[in-house]
């Protein structure tokens, strides 16, 4: 007979049976309640006991600050309602999940708001940089770095102050010289600014960023005397392919050129020539065939509609020959095109790499004498220690603090930002917490400062590029066994038709993706409320012929749209017009301004933009010198329509006394001598 003795910790009963899903992950749509399921997890953990400083206990984590406020405004306004009586609409699910009394809630909320309201500080809601920031500072003796260092925001002010004291070593360090010099020589080869600065701050950015650490990290190994010997290297490989394939170009086009015959003979202008033309010059982005070159040469029309009867036998003659070159430039390219590409990309680029280490000692005594650190570097001063430590001494404090992780916008997480998370989730596991995580794979943007959508994808399993596989293994296994997840299928926020075009757009769109990335979108279709029937998605499609013809058709289709949807019942504040590009935006800002439509955007809220000051500042002009005719014209815009506009300007510019009155027929107060005898401030008031 076997005895199963249960041990009851914080939420949790932990037997050889059953098993407990501790580590919740909502995956969820827009609309669909992230925010929402924040809060009401994080009130349950804090009303879940009767101290009143259980919130302490909690820390959840955002990625912005502007996310991190709302988190905070919406507890405590819960926090609030739930204290004064208010309708609360999380307060039956909070009874239900707790089991505990409305009385009894609202009692504990009053005193948790009381307690948070006393003790702010510790009102754990942060972000993941905040957060980090905050361990480094607490860490900084034991993580090698000044106790009272400064933060460095701006990293390309650090890395531009790097570039400068690199270059200032010119002469005094043979081998960078020589670099500095060969890289100027290659720019001015290739027909490009002498100018290196810029390049090397390009690359030097890549130092800031996590995502390639690892690669910088292999880079540190190389002197730059080894950078010299991989570039002569190179540069006989790059040869060796280039004069292969140009060799097999120069047959092709010295046999069409031997027999005379013409260029425009060949069929689609003269394809086949111009293929052996592109492979003698080694033309990278031409030496794959066209689908329309390989009908040709599959049995295709060799000959134009011009072709003569003499270039036609030509031809015919060559043609095996031709065929035969052709083939076998293929088989070249099919194998050594990759590698002649990703040689060409390595010597264009080798200078720059080979200094990345120099500009990462610069960067080092800056950061030394100027007493900084810049941000980018916290995630990587935990990581070392985190990552290859099975319980990191420098979380065994914040561990004993925290019980509970809840971290919003998980999609956009780096892998050193979670990697450096795992130990305190783990730990908070394998004590028996509840821990959450809230993301929605299709809303990640933040690719470019290292947010990698994959891990949330992949959850529970973890993997790392940087630490002790052995640890990342056991986070995994812990992550497994308290693994949990839900889907926040029902969205709130759109109407029915909205939320049936999304559903039908990604179902479709996950179809034509990478594999790697289809699983972001699987279990992602979204319910609507039944109140919430309508609405309406369009889809054009504009057919245009260059540049100018497409924002014609762009601007009418837009202007057409806002009349529609105005004689449809809606107002001009109920219309908003997303653009790619800050320029495209303005463009139509000004074309909708043009045609009569009031518009807000960033540039219109400008007092520049003010038609009173478009005037204001003329006039001023005007007043100082009669002769200013940019501010004539300026002035005269204002009062004229197009119609009337040439007649009167020609009337108006006929002398200063004509402009005068041309003003005072708008303006009949206006006299320019009373104005000028006046203070500036009572001018402008008076204008």
């Amino acid at each position: 007979m076997s005895i199963i003795t249960l041990q009851e910790t914080d939420n949790l009963y932990l037997n050889p049976v059953i098993k407990h899903q501790n580590f919740t992950v909502y995956k969820s749509s827009a609309g669909s309640g992230k925010t929402y399921t924040l809060v009401r997890e994080y009130l349950r953990l804090a009303l879940g006991s009767a101290q009143a400083d259980r919130y302490r206990s909690i820390l959840a984590i955002t990625f912005t600050n502007k996310a991190a406020n709302e988190m905070k405004e919406r507890i405590i306004d819960a926090l609030t309602k739930c204290a004064n009586n208010e309708p609360f609409d999380m307060l039956d699910n909070l009874c239900e999940e707790l089991k505990e009394s409305e009385s009894v809630l609202r009692l504990r909320a009053a005193k948790t708001l009381e307690h948070i309201l006393h003790h702010y500080a510790d009102f754990g809601i942060s972000t993941i940089d905040k957060f980090v920031h905050k361990i480094v500072r607490t860490f900084a003796y034991d993580l090698k770095i000044p106790i009272n260092f400064e933060v460095e925001m701006d990293g390309k002010q650090l890395i531009s102050a790097a570039v400068d004291q690199l270059l200032e070593r010119v002469g005094t360090s043979q081998n960078l010289t020589k670099v500095l010099i060969e890289f100027t020589e290659g720019k001015t080869d290739d027909e490009k600014s002498w100018h290196i600065e810029n390049d090397i701050k390009k690359y030097a950015e890549n130092l800031l960023k996590e995502e390639g650490q690892l690669h910088i990290e292999r880079l540190k190994k190389l002197k730059l005397k080894d950078f010299f010997k991989l570039r002569n290297s190179i540069n006989k490989k790059v040869k060796a392919a280039e004069l292969t394939i140009s060799t097999i170009g120069k047959e092709g086009v010295e046999l069409i050129d031997s027999n005379r015959i013409e260029h425009k003979s060949f069929s689609n202008s003269g394809a086949i020539p111009s293929y052996f033309k592109y492979l003698a010059d080694v033309k990278i982005s031409n030496l794959e065939p066209t689908s329309t070159l390989q009908k040709i040469m599959d049995g295709g029309k060799w000959f134009s509609g011009k072709c003569t009867p003499a270039d036609q036998s030509s031809i015919e003659n060559i043609q095996t020959e031709l065929t035969h070159l052709y083939h076998k430039s293929i088989k070249i390219v099919e194998t050594s095109l990759s590698d002649l590409i990703l040689y060409q990309a390595i010597e264009k680029n080798i200078y720059a790499l080979a200094l990345l280490n120099e500009l990462e000692k610069e960067i080092e005594l800056i950061k030394q004498e100027q007493n900084i650190l810049h941000i980018s570097e916290f995630n990587k001063k935990i990581a070392k220690i985190v990552l290859n430590e099975p319980a990191p001494f420098i979380y065994e404090r914040l561990g004993e603090r925290y019980r509970n992780y809840l971290i919003d916008e998980f999609q956009d997480t780096s892998e050193l930002q979670f990697q450096n998370l795992l130990p305190l989730i783990d730990n908070s596991l394998a004590t028996g917490n509840f821990n959450m995580l809230v993301g929605d794979g299709k809303q990640a943007i933040y690719r470019w400062r290292g947010g990698e959508v994959e891990q949330f994808d992949n959850l529970p399993k973890v993997t790392s590029n940087y630490g002790n596989e052995n640890i990342v293994a056991e986070r995994t296994a812990t992550l497994s066994r308290n693994y949990n997840e839900q889907i926040l299928d029902t969205n709130y926020r759109s109407k029915k038709n909205i939320v049936d075009f999304n559903n039908w757009f990604f179902d479709n769109i996950s179809k034509n993706i990478n594999e790697n990335y289809r699983g972001i979108y699987d279990s992602q279709r979204q319910k609507s409320l039944p109140q919430k029937e309508g609405g309406f998605v369009s889809l054009k499609l504009l057919h245009f012929e260059d540049k100018d013809s497409y924002y014609k058709e762009t601007m009418d289709a837009t202007l057409n749209t806002i009349h529609k949807v105005v004689n449809d019942g809606y107002s001009l504040k109920d219309i908003t017009i997303l653009c790619r590009a800050r320029k495209d935006a303005n463009e139509i800002a000004n074309f909708l301004v043009e045609n009569n439509l009031p518009v807000i955007s960033s540039d219109s809220l400008l007092i520049v933009g003010n038609p009173q000051v478009k005037l204001l500042l003329p006039l001023l002009h005007y007043l100082l010198n009669k002769n200013n005719d940019v501010a004539k014209v300026c002035i005269a815009n204002y009062f004229l329509t197009d119609n009337d506009r040439h007649t009167h300007l020609k009337k108006a510019f006929d002398s200063t006394a004509s402009f005068d009155q041309f003003i005072n027929t708008n303006y009949p107060s206006f006299n320019s001598e009373t104005l000028l005898q006046k203070s500036l401030f009572e001018t402008v008031e008076e204008l």
